[in-house]
């Protein structure tokens, strides 16, 4: 019964997110400092997102920062992190339908960090049907901060850094806008 509702739960955008619309030319590695994927998304402080059903993004264990076949190393600065995004991921024997190694700048990793702890807070709520979200004003406050709550001074150029990382993970399919619903 609950891996019914589950199944009945997804969304077209869960199972084809934009980027797989452009397979195979959607880049393997993107550096999150200069992207330009999703530029076509226009974001506000007040936009609500959710998390997709079936993507995950992981930090990447600092072994795997040192591979020398990534076009990314002689981008990566210090403080800089490697990440993975995996959209419709498989198991041992079939691989994700999508993975995208992510470069992200210092200024982004704290808000990285927040948004893979809200994803596993958001999927634990969901179990106990309380769907959770974040707006794009808390991810700003957690790329300063850490954290979603209280006031955080950010720059513009954060914003700016901020909206690259929404758009790049809305295109490749980890988050999902949340439309208000019509009254």
């Amino acid at each position: 019964k609950e891996v019914r509702r589950q199944v009945n739960s997804l969304t077209a955008d869960d199972l084809l997110p934009g980027a797989m619309l452009d397979v195979p030319d959607l880049p393997r590695q993107v550096n999150l400092a200069s992207s330009r994927l999703g530029s076509a998304l226009a974001v506000k402080l007040s936009d609500d997102f959710c998390f997709s059903s079936l993507a995950v993004l992981v930090e990447l264990p600092p072994k795997d920062d040192q591979s020398s076949d990534s076009e990314l190393e002689e981008h990566a600065r210090e403080g800089s992190r490697f990440y993975a995004l995996h959209s419709n991921f498989g198991n041992e024997d079939v691989a994700s339908w999508l993975r995208v190694k992510l470069l992200a700048p210092h200024s982004l990793c704290q808000a990285l960090a927040w948004l893979i702890e809200r994803q596993l807070k958001c999927r634990r709520a969901r179990v106990k049907q309380r769907p959770l979200g974040f707006t794009a004003k808390e991810l700003l406050a957690a790329s300063v901060n850490g954290k979603s709550e209280g006031k955080a001074k950010a720059s513009g150029a954060q914003w700016t850094r901020v909206v690259r990382l929404i758009r790049v993970l809305s295109y490749c399919g980890y988050l999902q806008s949340v439309r208000p619903r019509a009254a």
